[in-house]
């Protein structure tokens, strides 16, 4: 079996003991997950970047410099000039970080930098919304932004901001209290049960859609 055959079995029985043993024998596990995250199939591409962060975090017991180097990767992918536009790399990097905190420091600020950008927006919200509750002083100066995202027309916007807002800034809970009953709908990845699921803005607002 070919090892992109393999990763893909492993990722479609989501078998996330066999990607942890799979990354620590093979040299090429963050570089193949991180192909996959041009894959069409969103339910594929949402394990690959799940997989991709814990592979992340078995590298990174020996050595952080390969995840570094997935981490400029992933960056140089969200840059006009790198042919190939990373469309979800901010999921990708968020949940990387979310494995491997000890390089939140030099990449997360980064990362929050695409808030506004498209077309990286809901991916970096995304990220955001899981990333603050690590490392809540990181992000103090993505506050007025998020809050701005508040009142986005897109749902998802909406949702993570709100989400996001709660691990950052206790006193964002008025601004917040309007979406606790928005009823628009997105779809989120759940790592409980790793399957796609609709949620509400609403739910995300009021921290019931686990992160």
């Amino acid at each position: 079996m070919s090892a992109s055959a393999k990763v893909r079995e492993l990722l479609s029985a989501r078998d996330l003991a066999g990607i942890e043993t799979w990354a620590r024998e093979d040299g090429r596990a963050l570089r193949e997950l991180s192909g996959l995250l041009f894959e069409e199939d969103e339910l594929l591409r949402w394990r690959a970047i799940e997989a991709l962060g814990r592979a992340a975090a078995i590298k990174a017991e020996a050595d952080l410099e390969p995840v570094r180097n997935l981490l400029r990767r992933l960056f140089f992918s969200m840059n006009e000039d790198s042919g190939s536009i990373g469309w979800h790399a901010p999921e990708a990097i968020g949940e990387v970080l979310a494995r491997v905190p000890a390089l939140l420091d030099e990449y997360g600020v980064i990362l929050a930098g695409f808030l506004h950008q498209p077309p990286f927006e809901q991916g970096t919200h995304w990220a955001l919304a899981r990333l603050a509750p690590l490392r809540p002083e990181l992000f103090q100066e993505q506050v007025p932004a998020l809050r701005a995202s508040l009142g986005s027309p897109d749902p998802f916007l909406r949702g993570h901001a709100a989400a996001a807002l709660r691990a950052l800034e206790p006193g964002a809970e008025e601004a917040i209290r309007p979406l606790e009953t928005d009823p628009a709908q997105l779809r989120v990845y759940d790592f409980a049960s790793g399957t796609i699921q609709e949620t509400s803005v609403a739910a995300l607002a009021r921290g019931l859609t686990e992160r």
